[in-house]
This record gives C-alpha cells, sequence and structure tokens, in this order.
C-alpha cells in the first residue's frame, strides 16, 4: 500500500523539516499495531517530482508531504483490525502527532501477505515541500455584441461579427483557449452545426488574457445548409461553460433571414 503523509505548519512562525520522520507506528483506535518493523527513508521515495529532498522550510500555513510505503502484513498480524491513524513523531523529535486519514474509514485496509515468514514493514520517505492550492478561479461576466448580416442564402457561408467584452473586475486568461457554440435555430429548433468539430476563439492573436473593461472583435463563419427553407432563422453564439467568462453572460442572438439558393 502506497499513500502520502502531509504535514501543515498550523503555527505562527516559520519553521524547518529535514528528512523523513523519525518514527511512524500504526494504531486501531488505541491500540498500537505489532509486528510492524518502521523504516525512515533517506531519498524523497518513489513519485516525487521535485528532485533530491532536502530541508523544507513551512510558513505559517504551508504543507510538506512524505511518501509512504506499507508492505506484508499476514494472517498472523491481527488480519482483521484496520488501522485508523498513524502515530507520527517529526524528524527533529518532538511530542508524537496523531495523523488521521482525509477520508473516513480508516486508513484504506491492509496490504496483501507477500512471505508469510517475514515481518511488515512501513517506510516513510523524505518529506518535500508541496505546492499551495490554486486559488479557484471566478469566471468573468461578459458580454457579446453580434453584428451579422440581414439576410443569408441557403448553403451560403453565413460571415458575421463577434465583439467579445470582459465585464469583470480580473483579467480573463485565456491559457486554454476557450471554446464556443455557434447555430441556427429555426421554427424554435436548433440546427446540428455541419459536422463534429469544436470551435476555438483566435487566442494565437487575442494572446494570454483580456483585461477587465477590454474588447475584442472576431469575425465568425458558419454553414447555413442547403436545405434550409426560405424564412427567419435565429442565429445563437456563446461560450462555453467551463471557461474564463461567465457562459450565462457571454451568450447573443440575433434575427436573419434565409432566402432560397
Amino acid at each position: 500500500m502506497a499513500g502520502w503523509l502531509a504535514v501543515t505548519n498550523a503555527g505562527q512562525r516559520p519553521c524547518v523539516l529535514n528528512d523523513s520522520p523519525r518514527l511512524i507506528q500504526l494504531r486501531s483506535g488505541t491500540t498500537i499495531l505489532d509486528p510492524l518493523t518502521y523504516t525512515a527513508g533517506k531519498d524523497a521515495g518513489p513519485g516525487n517530482q521535485t528532485g533530491a529532498a532536502g530541508p523544507v522550510l513551512l510558513r505559517p500555513g504551508d504543507q510538506a508531504a512524505a511518501f509512504l510505503w506499507w508492505s506484508n502484513w499476514c494472517s498472523t498480524m491481527l488480519p482483521d483490525v484496520t488501522a485508523t491513524a498513524l502515530l507520527l513523531t517529526l524528524p527533529d523529535g518532538g511530542s508524537p502527532i496523531v495523523a488521521g486519514s482525509a477520508g473516513s474509514g480508516g486508513i484504506g485496509g491492509s496490504p496483501r501477505c507477500d512471505q508469510p515468514g517475514a515481518g511488515s514493514t512501513f517506510t516513510a520517505y523524505a518529506v518535500v515541500p508541496v505546492a499551495p492550492p490554486e486559488p479557484p478561479y471566478e469566471p468573468q461576466a461578459a458580454s457579446v455584441v453580434l453584428s451579422v448580416p440581414p439576410t443569408t442564402t441557403a448553403g451560403a457561408d453565413l460571415v458575421f461579427l463577434v465583439t467579445l467584452t470582459n465585464l469583470g473586475s480580473k483579467p480573463a486568461s485565456l491559457t486554454p483557449c476557450p471554446t464556443y457554440i455557434e447555430n441556427l435555430s429555426f421554427a424554435g429548433h436548433a440546427l446540428q452545426p455541419p459536422g463534429p468539430q469544436q470551435f476555438l476563439l483566435n487566442c494565437a492573436a487575442l494572446g494570454d488574457a483580456l483585461a477587465p473593461g477590454a474588447s475584442v472583435t472576431l469575425q465568425m463563419h458558419y454553414t447555413v445548409p442547403a436545405a434550409l427553407p426560405p424564412g427567419p432563422v435565429e442565429l445563437v453564439w456563446g461560450l462555453d461553460p467551463g471557461g474564463p467568462f461567465d457562459a450565462s453572460t457571454a451568450v447573443q442572438r440575433a434575427s436573419i433571414t434565409v432566402t432560397g439558393p
């Protein structure tokens, strides 16, 4: 079984962690699981992306993590007991800390028995820094203005302009590039877009972000179905949800009259 141990500086002053935990014991309730041999690994361990281990400076609120590896728990070792917590002694000593699981119901069971004649081992590798989580991004309000011709022809390439404005208070990131939808609605029914495809803004020309209050005007194309009968249709254009703009505000409709080919 593999996992991670996260340690957070909950104090008011910076501290330093160096090396691996001095001791980790597994508990089931208040009982220490035994027999279990603990090993303090000297490197950062598998799965680490930050390079070699070294001293980790933890400012208030910062986190460090150690990779954990528990192996070989056999029938002679209380097989029905579930480990519910770790009893952790930090590298520089001090009072043990009870480390619980981020989920519920213990720490996920116990490892399989690979060598019945051998003991069970638990290894914690050296602590490494954990990057702070990215703050949640709030989609920015937007406005969309369409400039469309009054008429189009069935089977033609409908060319129109979209002016997009960032009405929010923060820059709207264009990395990754936002996607959009465009479609015609005839007699209250949306038509299928011409072929399976995904539409992307021209972010190569727009740059990395659209500043608050800034606007861009983009040229759009839509192939009008050749079988569409003459009459009024509604053009719908909007940004897809999940991007940098609030999709409920970044949508607009315009009326067009379709003429015969």
